[in-house]
């Protein structure tokens, strides 16, 4: 454990007038025909889902499972509208269709714009304007997560859990090729830095030191990811984030993918899609081989979660152009989130409110860590866990907040947005303001132009709940 850390009480703040306007913000959009609450989430199958005999199985309560397993599984660059879960017209992936039938599909889950800031809200449970990671991280900006933030892998062993951890794959949180252990990672295997030039050449980097690698970048993860659960004989925590589908669109193997394609620069530049579309099929046939090669029995005692990272990128988006990947608009941060095995309902899908910073919550509460008492006591913490809505029960999330700011970013995306159950409200740092209904409008490319008394209100509300956290980030 890191120095210092002696895990003292620990509390999540949220201001006064926050709390007041939540309050009145659930009568006021729910009488205008807000988001459901659980209670009309439905149990139907998804049109796009598959079945099999094991989906069938009763699942089991991770309350009555001693300390489950957990794989938190990271898609890169994968929006709501290349998800199996969420689009009939996503490319192929029939085991993630499986998984969704398996589990709980949240379909109102946020992340950060951009890669960084949505790995180091799921490794702190904080906000960017508190990580001060809002931003990619660069070998120009120099961008690396605080030593001193308090972390999943520190959590867990600070609370003598019991757990084995590791992290997998992607960081893309600055520092060197020791930060991912120096943050709490009992090991580390993948790449410290950001995308890859070449998915089947590359450098890879475990526990510190690096080593060349000539194989699929998927396939060297998973393989990774294998080996150290089959060596594991107590409860464990696998954060496995893998640089797919991500550009370079390079081919995956054939054994992985049914696309019939070249794999030639100028067909790659192309045809776009149709490489991204392989990639996540590659990615699908991957994912079904890590779980298949988890024993049942242990496979029964874990809970499995994936989300996507950010949105589609530009070049394979159907968003309008600078609402995709890099945006606030929902195309850069509208993203799959889908929970299964120990403890879910199979089948069901859910519009309570979610985001990738609840993770940090809601994978300690997993472990069995109670979040209020694991860290230190000044350190505020943004994640609610989602363990309520898992158990059937109703998100502890009112709204969703996420940002965007650096000299890296372009000057017009950045700013900050926050939603209720039905309204989004985007404030640029260039004043331009925009006000969607993502009832009337799922994909929030239209603002609302005039507003009616009802929508005045909820932009009102949104606007004195942005200043809130503006306020709490300048005395950050």
């Amino acid at each position: 454990m890191t120095e210092g850390y002696t895990a003292p009480m620990f509390r999540a703040t949220i201001s006064s007038s926050i709390l007041a306007l939540l309050l009145f913000s659930i009568v006021g959009c729910t009488s205008g025909g807000g988001s459901q609450s659980q209670s009309d989430t439905t149990s139907e199958q998804p049109a796009f889902s598959s079945t099999d005999d094991e989906s069938q199985r009763e699942q089991i309560d991770p309350t009555t499972v001693a300390s489950p397993n957990i794989l938190l599984l990271i898609a890169d660059d994968l929006g709501v509208e290349s998800s199996v879960c969420y689009s009939e017209n996503a490319p192929s992936a029939p085991r993630m269709a499986e998984f969704c039938q398996q589990g709980i599909v949240f379909e109102n889950a946020w992340s950060n714009p951009i890669c960084s800031p949505t790995r180091a809200g799921i490794l702190t449970g904080r906000h960017s304007f508190r990580t001060g990671i809002g931003e990619q991280s660069t070998r120009d900006n120099g961008l690396q997560i605080d030593a001193g933030e308090w972390t999943l892998p520190r959590a867990l062993d600070a609370s003598e859990s019991g757990y084995t951890h590791a992290n997998f794959g992607k960081w893309h949180l600055g520092g060197d090729n020791d930060t991912p252990n120096d943050m709490g990672w009992s090991h580390f295997s993948g790449v410290p830095t950001g995308g890859l030039r070449d998915y089947e050449r590359w450098e890879k980097v475990v526990d510190g030191q690096p080593q060349q690698v000539e194989n699929y970048a998927t396939t060297e993860i998973v393989d990774d990811t294998i080996n150290w659960i089959d060596q594991q004989n107590q409860p464990w925590l696998a954060w496995v984030a893998f640089n797919a589908p991500h550009t370079p669109f390079h081919l995956p193997p054939n054994e992985l993918h049914s696309a019939e394609l070249s794999g030639t620069t100028a067909d790659i530049e192309a045809n776009p899609d149709a490489y991204y579309a392989a990639a996540i099929e590659a990615l699908d046939s991957e994912v079904g081989r890590l779980l298949d090669s988890i024993e049942p029995d242990e496979r029964e005692r874990t809970t499995v979660i994936f989300i996507g990272d950010n949105g589609n990128p530009a070049q394979v988006s159907n968003s309008e152009r600078g609402q995709a990947k890099g945006s606030l608009y929902e195309g850069g941060v509208h993203v799959p989130m889908v929970i299964w095995g120990a403890g879910v309902d199979k089948g069901s899908r859910t519009t309570e409110l979610a985001g990738t910073v609840d993770l940090f919550s809601t994978i300690l509460e997993l472990a069995g860590v109670d979040v209020a008492t694991s860290g230190p006591p000044d350190r505020t913490i943004d994640s609610n866990s989602l363990l309520p809505v898992i158990d059937g029960g109703s998100s502890a999330s009112s709204y969703l907040y996420t940002e965007l700011f650096g000299t890296e970013s372009r000057p017009r995306s950045v700013g900050r947005t926050v939603r209720n159950d039905r309204y989004k409200l985007i404030e640029f740092s260039n004043g331009r303001v925009e006000f969607f209904d993502l009832k009337v409008d799922p994909e929030g490319a239209d603002p609302v132009a005039n507003l009616s008394p009802q929508e005045r209100t909820n932009f009102d509300q949104l606007s004195i709940l942005l200043d809130d956290l503006e306020a709490e980030s300048a005395d950050t």
